[in-house]
């Protein structure tokens, strides 16, 4: 059995707490020709002594002190070993006093936690472990003495044995003892009105840390403080916090991380900057390497959360799910992994800010709201064969992925993009030629954000799964073709919000240059998973949203599109605002369809009959669920067409391959206004269709026509 060769290290503090009391009498009388005079009140005390002796042995006690540690390093512990004192607590006052005996601040270092294995005996009572009895609310002792009497009692601690033992070997842990008193509350009820024991928080914790094995763990206490700088020098080691809050000062990060430290592991801190331009709360001094900081709360108004300029490719510096109210400043480092953050910096500023020549550097899986994530300082350059990846990142409350560096500079990311040391799957997109660039390089999951209004001369032509077409300006995209957004592949997801889609070349003929559409998928005939639309307006093309079954082969089911579209607009399009073939389990709420196919356009006889707002045309398959929530249908419609035409084909030329429709839902947050005398038309004119089925629409008076067969 190996003997566990470290000390424990204990700083023993005492604390006496006199507490005054104050009485108060009032007389009154019926009448004032008697005084009662010479009333003397005097105010009680509470004056506690703490003394102590070896145990079991007979000799004089001596008063307990704070610089006399009663556990201290001269002893080398083991399995089985025992210390304790005799204890005497003197009420020398003229009150009752509770009091109790506690473990304060107390820290661990090494391979396990040693303070497990550590069991404390009151009067030869087990109590329990040291790490038991230093939980918050807990105590050794507590009790009661009377004024002027005295209360003796023994503690002691021993180091149990364990099958696992030699884990904690070169364990160590220092500790407080705290004897607290006050005036006696006769309902014996104790709280928490003692006042906590002063010490040099920051000394005693470098001392520790000093003290750790390579390779062991140092755990903090609850709720310390510390308000100077705590530097770390050590390898292999973790440091729990444990929410310890560490203040930085003037001119002083609250951590420094020297350059001789290596694979350290910092968790679970509270970490705050100082509040001067340049200060910072964490700096990774130039030479360290393989440093972790995990799980930890960056606060403060200083000018970086952490300074890193110490890593290494081999051993990178990783920083992950940590939250952040200031900037991780990165300048001239290559091999810093940054994961699973939350950034909420302010809106002027941003989460990293990168300058230096710059290596391998991985920007992943992070949360930012309200501001861009990776600012590249002017002058940034990136080493050769090294590139920085920034991918699977969140952006809330309009974040971005980049920011210029500062106002009117040339700086931005697409130069590093476009040479292949920036790797993204955001792309921030300002003029017609980026737009381009990110179309002949699109793949799965990249989110495309449009910073600026834009003319385009080709349609934005998707072939990629699980596209997202935001902007964080509201910002249009103006067509000077007929076609916008031309879905053209089968794919699973695709979102657009907050864009504008302004057609320029619609003329009501389909004869011109296909596809004629805003948003869609024209005669593809692709299916989606899900396409979502959210605040968007789509407005001046031929057909605003088309989606077509294309060609379907006898026997065979089209593909199909389930759509959801919240707050869309679609307005003065030519022929229908929306023509959908092939459309499932979709859902349009707070939409806005708006003098779309109402006859101010000539359009070729070919496609005048039906214009309308919208089209709901299904053919080839056997779809459902199809609902307007809170729509509003205003002026759209000509000839036969008007605001909203819904049917299944199972006529004519359909028969041999029909088209079924269960499910319709129109609630009465919708409204109708000026559409052609022809609200909602259901089934086609003189076709005798035999669904849709399942047709719940609010408001009877909607139904302008019903061509279903057996239709009432």
């Amino acid at each position: 059995m190996k003997a566990v060769k470290r000390s424990i290290a204990i700083c023993v503090l005492t604390l006496i707490m006199c507490v005054s009391l104050l009485v108060g009498v009032t007389f009154a009388w019926f009448t004032d020709s008697i005084t009662n005079s010479g009333n003397v009140i005097q105010a009680g005390n509470v004056d506690i002594s703490w003394e102590y002796k070896t145990l079991g042995v007979e000799e004089a006690y001596a008063p307990v002190t704070a610089e006399t540690p009663l556990f201290d390093e001269g002893t080398v512990w083991e399995p089985g070993l025992s210390k304790g004192y005799d204890f005497k607590v003197t009420n020398s006052g003229s009150l009752a006093a509770d009091f109790k005996l506690t473990f304060e601040n107390v820290m661990s270092a090494g391979m396990a936690d040693i303070t497990e294995v550590l069991e404390v005996l009151v009067d030869s009572n087990v109590k329990g472990t040291v790490k038991k009895l230093s939980a918050k609310d807990a105590f050794i002792i507590e009790s009661r003495i009377e004024a002027g009497a005295e209360k003796e009692f023994s503690v002691e601690i021993k180091m149990l044995s364990s099958e696992s033992q030699d884990v904690y070997q070169n364990a160590m842990v220092s500790f407080d003892l705290g004897l607290y008193a006050k005036q006696t509350n006769e309902d014996a009820v104790y709280d928490d009105n003692y006042t906590d024991p002063s010490f040099d928080a920051v000394d005693t914790v470098n001392k520790l840390i000093a003290a750790a094995p390579e390779g062991g763990v140092v755990t903090l206490p609850e709720d310390l403080e510390l308000n100077d700088t705590l530097t770390v020098s050590q390898r292999a080691l973790t440091i729990n916090f444990n929410g310890a809050k560490l203040i930085g000062g003037d001119n002083s990060p609250a951590l420094l991380v020297n350059s001789t430290a290596s694979d350290l592991v910092i968790e679970n801190a509270v970490i705050k900057s100082g509040s001067e331009t340049g200060e910072h709360g964490l700096v990774i001094s130039a030479g360290a390497t393989g440093v972790e900081v995990r799980n930890c709360q960056f606060t403060g108004s200083g000018n970086s959360s952490i300074f890193v300029s110490g890593s290494s490719a081999a051993d990178p510096v990783i920083i992950e799910g940590n939250t952040f109210t200031r900037p991780i400043n990165v300048e001239g480092q290559d091999g810093v992994i940054i994961r699973n953050n939350t950034f909420n910096v302010p809106v002027w500023s941003n989460g990293i800010t990168m300058a230096g020549t710059m290596g391998t550097i991985e920007v992943t899986d992070n949360i930012v709201s309200g501001a861009p994530l990776v600012r590249l300082y002017n002058g940034m350059t990136v080493k050769e064969g090294s590139t920085i990846t920034v991918t699977g990142n969140t952006f809330e409350n309009g974040a971005t992925a980049f920011m210029a560096a500062v106002e009117g500079a040339t700086e931005s990311p697409w130069s590093y993009i476009e040479a292949g040391t920036i790797v993204t799957d955001v792309f921030e997109i300002t003029s017609a030629e980026e737009m381009a660039y990110v179309l002949k390089n699109q793949a799965d999951g990249q989110t495309w954000i449009i910073n600026s209004d834009i003319e385009l001369t080709s349609p934005v032509v998707v072939t990629s799964d699980n596209i997202t077409l935001t902007s964080a300006k509201n910002s249009t995209l103006t067509f000077t073709v007929s076609a916008g957004v031309y879905i053209q592949s089968d794919i699973n997801k695709f979102a657009i919000s907050n864009i504008t889609l302004q057609g320029n070349g619609a003329t009501g003929n389909e004869a011109m240059e296909e596809p004629f559409m805003g948003l869609g998928t024209y005669n593809k005939g692709v299916g989606i998973g899900n396409i979502s639309i959210e605040k968007c307006t789509i407005k001046g093309f031929d057909y605003g949203i088309y989606f077509g079954a294309g060609s379907v082969g006898a026997g065979s089911k089209a593909k199909t599109v389930s759509v959801q579209a919240t707050d869309l607009v679609v307005s003065e399009c030519v022929i229908k605002g929306v023509y959908v073939e092939n459309i499932t389990k979709s859902t349009f709420t707070d939409c806005e369809f708006t003098s779309n196919g109402n006859g101010t356009v000539g359009v070729s006889a070919n496609f005048s009959s039906f214009m309308c707002g919208v089209d709901v045309n299904l053919k080839y398959g056997d779809y459902s669920d199809i609902a307007f929530y809170g729509c509003n249908f205003n002026g759209n419609g000509y000839n036969n067409g008007g605001a909203l035409l819904i049917k299944a084909r199972d006529d004519g030329s359909y028969s041999s391959n029909p088209a079924t429709l269960t499910g319709v839902t129109v609630d009465e947050n919708c409204t109708f206004t000026n559409n052609n005398n022809k609200n909602i038309v259901i089934g086609e004119p003189n076709k005798g269709n035999k669904t849709p089925a399942e047709v719940v629409i609010a408001n009877d008076e909607w139904i302008t026509a019903d061509h279903r067969e057996n239709a009432d």
